[in-house]
């Protein structure tokens, strides 16, 4: 990236005129995690401990210790989180660049509020294409699916039925079209 390149960017985020979208989640005590079947382990929902709040434990600050898994809330699996990558890189090791590129914004808000389970499918991903044109090379996917507005309702989010949790996300054919598409860097939802 050139200097003039940051500049503008600096200039475009003082003016205006480049948006930088917050897409996280606070986390909480109430935050949701997911819950494994036995006899996987789980990840603990975050807890807190206070260690000084301007006292004699700490006279000038205010401090807390924080306990959670790393796939609490807001979160970034890194390649390595599957077994299929197993060797691959970790979240230290995934390369800055990899992570900032252009947001292609899939909306399927209004469907995944008819269906809870709703499925992002390959002829999805190509209409988005023949609409908007082809994905710029480093290219995030992100499917909007309005799920957001449960993240504070621990059984909302993880909408667990008579067959198990049920959520949107890609189908397989579309997980398969994202990790073989030569302009995709990762999928977020």
């Amino acid at each position: 990236m050139s200097a003039s390149t940051v500049t503008d960017l600096i200039s475009g985020l003082s003016d205006g005129s480049v948006e930088l979208v917050d897409l996280t989640q606070p986390l909480s005590e109430s935050t949701p995690v997911l819950i494994l079947p036995e006899p996987f382990a789980n990840t603990p929902h975050l807890s807190r401990r206070q260690l000084s709040r301007y006292d004699e434990d700490g006279p000038a600050w205010a401090w807390d210790v924080l306990e959670l898994g790393e796939h609490t809330g807001t979160h970034f699996d890194a390649p390595r989180h599957w077994i299929t990558a197993r060797d691959g890189e970790d979240v230290a090791s995934v390369p800055p660049k990899r992570l900032v590129g252009p947001a292609v914004v899939i909306d399927k808000t209004a469907e995944v509020e008819a269906d809870n389970g709703y499925l992002l499918t390959v002829a999805d991903l190509e209409a988005y294409e023949a609409e908007h044109g082809a994905l710029a090379p480093g290219s995030w996917v992100l499917l909007r699916s309005g799920w957001g507005s449960r993240a504070q309702d621990e059984a909302a989010f993880l909408n667990v039925g008579p067959e198990g949790p049920v959520t949107p996300g890609p189908d397989v054919a579309a997980a398969r079209w994202l990790a073989e598409h030569p302009n995709v860097v990762g999928f977020g939802t």
